[in-house]
């Protein structure tokens, strides 16, 4: 379906230091269907390279995950990506199937955050964003802005430890 990936590198200072760094954000959209389930983990394998790239702190992967499969569920694990939702009750995370669903599909933890660990910084847990909003279309008629809710979040730099004895 022609996917892609969006990678936008920011350059920051760490806490505490004149030091910069830099992490890289990544969006994507992975394969959807079930006939996407083979595609699905080459592609969030490929989206990780810009986490990993020479001169780059790590950083973040979001988006359409198309989590629908049972496979799904570890992909992010398979390649050391950590998934940055914590929380035990699974319907709070759930992104997509409460807006315009149409079809048989049952609402799920399509969309999420993954982050490369053992870095220097720390990665909030994810909030749903825009639930229940609808926009005007010119006439009487309100459409939703998405069929999935959006995730935010916040990568925070850590301040280096100290090595003084």
């Amino acid at each position: 379906m022609g996917r892609a990936a969006l990678c936008v590198k920011i350059r920051l200072t760490v806490p505490g230091t004149q030091e910069k760094v830099v992490v890289a954000i990544v969006n994507t959209h992975l394969e959807s269907l079930p006939e996407g389930e083979i595609a699905r983990p080459k592609q969030l394998e490929m989206s990780a390279r810009f986490l990993r790239l020479a001169g780059v702190h790590g950083g973040v992967i979001a988006g359409d995950m198309n989590a629908i499969g049972p496979k799904d569920a570890m992909i992010g694990k398979q390649i050391g990506l950590r998934d940055a939702w914590r929380k035990g009750d699974i319907d709070e995370g759930k992104t997509w199937g409460y807006q315009g669903n149409k079809g048989n599909w049952p609402a799920g933890r399509l969309d999420k955050i993954f982050y490369l660990p053992g870095m220097a910084y720390k990665v909030d847990e994810p909030k749903r964003i825009g639930v229940g909003k609808k926009i005007w279309d010119g006439t009487d008629q309100a459409m939703w802005i998405s069929d999935h809710y959006g995730l935010e979040t916040t990568l925070r730099l850590s301040k280096p430890r100290s090595n003084s004895a």
